[in-house]
């Protein structure tokens, strides 16, 4: 198998601001030829889970054995919630209608989990408003839960889209100047910016 050369669902940096966002940042290169997919395995979406504080470490451990075993078809139903919020988001963030196909499928899925929501408690982090739902159902329900409440509050209006990668965060800074998810996108775009001057300046010099 060849090696990733970019940074694994382990380290990822969970800079979007919401779960949500994490969550439709699992990829990235959407539009190159080799997207950057962390979810490349169900024990891989219980990972993010676990990071992103959906669920515990316990639970995590318990999904992860149950991916094993549970096939493609759960992985699948995981990744086309998640483009179908990332086309979503990117429409809110265009001023765009969202896409009839993603509307039906988000609402399929926040009229489950918001008919299996309760009050639940565990010694960490304590009293939550959730989903009792169990298995791959329960992250999905978690994540639904986090876009719809976005989608429906006043923090939409801080949505951006990273001036170098296609991840979507929340912008927060005083006047909504910040341009990038996270610092190495805007070292890239720097480095380029260098090169590209250089390269100016070396093709206008005296031979």
């Amino acid at each position: 198998m060849a090696r990733r050369l970019f940074t694994p669902i382990e380290s990822l940096p969970l800079v979007g601001g919401a779960a949500c966002l994490d969550f439709v940042n699992t990829t990235g290169n959407r539009a190159g030829g080799a997207p950057r997919e962390r979810l490349g395995s169900l024990a891989d979406v219980a990972t993010f889970g676990q990071r992103a504080g959906l669920f515990g470490a316990a639970e995590a451990r318990e999904l992860a054995r149950a991916g094993r075993q549970s096939g493609e078809e759960a992985l699948g139903a995981v990744i086309e919630l998640r483009e179908a919020l990332y086309r979503l988001f990117l429409a809110a963030l265009e001023g765009r209608a969202p896409a009839a196909r993603d509307l039906a499928l988000l609402n399929r899925e926040y009229g489950e989990a918001a008919g299996g929501r309760a009050l639940l408690w565990s010694k960490t982090p304590g009293w939550r408003l959730g989903t009792d739902a169990g298995g791959w159902q329960a992250l999905r329900h978690a994540v639904v839960l986090s876009a719809a409440e976005l989608l429906c509050s006043s923090e939409l209006t801080h949505l951006a889209k990273c001036g170098d990668c296609d991840w979507l965060f929340l912008d927060t800074s005083k006047n909504k100047s910040r341009r990038w998810c996270k610092k190495s996108c805007g070292d890239r775009v720097k480095a380029r910016a260098y090169y590209r001057r250089r390269k100016a300046r070396a093709a206008g010099s005296p031979r």
